[in-house]
């Protein structure tokens, strides 16, 4: 052990130059106004004459590999240590923010805009990649000896969004007024973890909140908005006066902010501006409660370890008849709609799911990749835990995970450093529906075993810190 316990705290704004067409949905949405800014906000924490890490929690839908490519070689020259080892980027899975790449596996999430005067996906990436790195190095700058507290709070957020009926399929955001409706496929999210960071002088400095639940409450507005982490953090900050929030999404591939089973009257409607405002204020008193009175305040020679990991998963890959049968669907696709497969999600008609399962099938089934990499974050202070992933995590591989780590509080964070798409259970798969389909992501069940097993060996490396 070698030093202090230091952190430090920025942030960016990454809001697009506009007009920008907006990623989350699978209609065309061009922004031409801001409701509320994008932030990138960063936090360098690590222990004296060690490599610090740099955490940027991002409002985008979700980080890809090329803007993590990019911030890092943004730092090449000015913090040489830096690099994918040391460097996170989450996203807090807005709906409402900018294209950061133009391709993608599925012509449903890829950028199909014609129109020359948007911001096209390459400059939204530098604009970003640069913004995220210069608050790095400001974060480095303002790193002072720290001391960390931890709470927990059970307030709910995230619920159960995969509808299951009695014939045993299921389906994302289904009706549960029906005569075969069953049940919700699984439980809804848990706590919303909590670790404070105050300097030597007892101050507030920051915040960092991993809530299960995604920020898609307006997914489907036509304007640029942080959705319920913008009033999250306005709120903590009119109360609390200078202090951070860095917002982190916990395993939520199954989850959203709406319970679909329990609509009462007067609630505020988890579509809307009025919705987010009620969850992020919610949140954000959450925070204030517990400023002052956490569970734990972890000693000052608490060890600190970073452990980083890209894991070999095997590709969620189909079989010989899947890929026959697509190929045929594909050019009944061609025949019937056009010779311009690339446009099709934004041609009115179009069954899009059919669509993107078919070419996937088809893509993967040629390409022949067996397994994929998927970066791994495991960072430990005292008895807080720190997983990544870069999925749509469905949280039954949280539940897995923090299973495996009694004794430690476990902030489990998905959609970091990569998008790899859903990461469905095999309950889920059985069930079918959208988030569950191979065109859904990179990984299935098998890939999610892996990811869990991976994930703990490399927590349980830094046992030690206990």
């Amino acid at each position: 052990m070698s030093g202090k316990l230091l952190a430090g705290w920025s942030g960016a704004d990454i809001t697009p130059r506009l007009p920008a067409a907006l990623l989350g949905q699978y209609e065309q949405r061009i922004a031409r106004k801001v409701g509320s800014r994008l932030q990138a906000v960063v936090l360098a924490v690590g222990r004296e004459g060690d490599t610090p890490v740099y955490w940027a929690a991002c409002d985008l839908l979700f980080t890809p590999k090329s803007l993590k490519d990019a911030v890092v070689d943004a730092l090449k020259s000015r913090l040489p240590d830096a690099d994918a080892a040391y460097v996170i980027l989450s996203a807090t899975h807005i709906h409402t923010g900018p294209y950061m790449q133009r391709d993608a596996e599925s012509s449903l999430i890829r950028y199909l805009c014609d129109d020359p005067t948007l911001t096209q996906p390459e400059e939204n990436c530098a604009a970003a990649a640069s913004a995220i790195a210069d608050a790095i190095v400001r974060a480095h700058d303002a790193m002072v000896p720290s001391t960390f507290s931890r709470a927990a709070s059970p307030i709910q957020t995230g619920y159960c969004r995969r509808v299951t009926y009695t014939d045993g399929s299921a389906a994302m955001y289904g009706r549960v007024d029906r005569d075969d409706f069953k049940c919700m496929e699984y439980h809804d999210g848990g706590l919303v973890n909590l670790l404070y960071v105050r300097n030597a002088a007892g101050k507030l400095t920051g915040v960092v909140a991993n809530v299960p639940c995604t920020a898609q409450v307006v997914e489907h507005k036509d304007y640029i908005t942080s959705d319920y982490w913008g009033y999250t953090r306005a709120m903590a900050e009119a109360s609390l006066g200078d202090v951070w929030v860095l917002g982190v999404t916990g395993c939520a591939g199954d989850l959203s902010p709406r319970d679909q089973l329990t609509m009462l009257p007067g609630e505020p409607d988890m579509n809307s501006e009025d919705g987010a405002r009620w969850l992020g204020e919610r949140i954000a008193r959450e925070i204030l409660r517990y400023a002052d009175a956490p569970m734990e305040t972890l000693p000052e020679d608490a060890a600190f370890l970073n452990r980083y990991r890209e894991v070999d998963l095997p590709r969620w890959n189909p079989t010989f008849a899947q890929y026959t049968a697509a190929k045929a669907a594909m050019a009944g696709y061609a025949e019937k709609y056009g010779t311009r497969p690339d446009r099709y999600p934004f041609k009115s008609g179009v069954p899009s799911f059919g669509y993107s399962e078919d070419e996937v099938i088809v893509r993967r089934f040629e390409d022949d990749v067996e397994y994929v990499k998927a970066p791994v974050h495991a960072l430990r202070i005292g008895n807080v835990a720190f997983i990544t992933n870069p999925f749509e995590c469905f949280i039954e591989y949280a539940d897995r995970i923090r299973a495996g780590m009694p004794g430690v509080q476990v902030f489990d964070v998905q959609l970091t450093d990569d998008a790899m798409g859903y990461l469905a259970t095999r309950r889920a798969v059985r069930g079918g529906g959208y988030s569950a389909m191979i065109f859904n992501g990179q990984c299935g069940p098998d890939g999610g075993d892996v990811l869990v097993r991976e994930s703990l060996e490399l927590l349980k490396e830094t046992e030690e810190v206990r």
